[in-house]
């Protein structure tokens, strides 16, 4: 699955906005990619009750609230999003540097500095989802115990009447539950169904052969129905390359 992103540009030259989203266009970043403009920094402030914003690039010289004011506003909002700086003056770096920003670049703006640059932004965001995805918990009722798996430890859930199995690496729970709400509570970057009665994790896939999903680290194998099929190798391909 393509991660989407939103990507925010504030300048107060119409020109340069335009510019800056033409060159990540052409580099053509890994991610779905969704632009937020603005050309002030009240602008920008404003439109961020709308959204979650991935990637900030500031312009530094605007007028009245300049980028560096308006990064240390969005550090207050957004404090783990990406902030790059750019102006035509050297003399910001330390500034930039106390809002913790990714980049301080100078202008002007080249094909070839927007490259690497994707290239820093791509890792940043990669490293970040990965840890967000070893984070992450399933909790479910044991018996009268309340028990969390993180995501990393599991492998599938299997439907068995009115209980759900899940093997982890923990060894095997059961609750009570809807492979409906299942998935309704599971993330989908993370998990896949592959049968009416399983759920897989998508990180835990080391073949699709025929019509199975064999796993890393164990020799149980779970059946792939031919209506989840393409879905799944399409999933397991895509993590491959990941």
């Amino acid at each position: 699955m393509i991660v989407k992103i939103t990507i925010a540009i504030c300048d107060d030259q119409p020109k340069q906005v335009n510019l800056l989203k033409s060159y990540i266009e052409e580099v053509k970043p890994p991610f779905n990619v969704e632009f937020l403009e603005a050309y002030s920094g009240e602008e920008l402030l404003y439109k961020l009750d709308e959204k979650w914003i991935d990637v900030f690039f500031l312009d530094i010289e605007m007028k009245r609230l300049n980028g560096i004011e308006t990064g240390r506003a969005i550090r207050e909002k957004f404090p783990d999003s990406i902030i790059v700086f750019i102006t035509g003056y050297r003399n910001y770096a330390l500034e930039a540097f106390e809002v913790y920003s990714l980049q301080y670049i100078l202008k002007p703006i080249t094909i070839e500095k927007m490259k690497q640059l994707m290239g820093k932004i791509t890792l940043r965001i990669e490293e970040k989802n990965a840890l967000n995805t070893r984070n992450k918990v399933f909790t479910f009722k044991n018996k009268e115990e309340v028990v969390q798996l993180q995501y990393n430890d599991i492998y599938f859930f299997e439907k068995q009447l009115r209980r759900i199995r899940i093997c982890a690496k923990k060894g095997d729970f059961k609750f009570y539950g809807t492979m409906k709400v299942l998935l309704e509570e599971l993330d989908s970057d993370s998990f896949i169904q592959c049968q009416q009665g399983f759920i897989v994790s998508k990180a835990k896939i080391l073949e699709v052969k025929d019509y199975f999903i064999y796993f890393r680290d164990i020799k149980e194998k779970v059946p792939i129905s031919r209506r989840f099929k393409k879905k799944v190798v399409e999933a397991f391909e895509e993590n491959l390359f990941r």
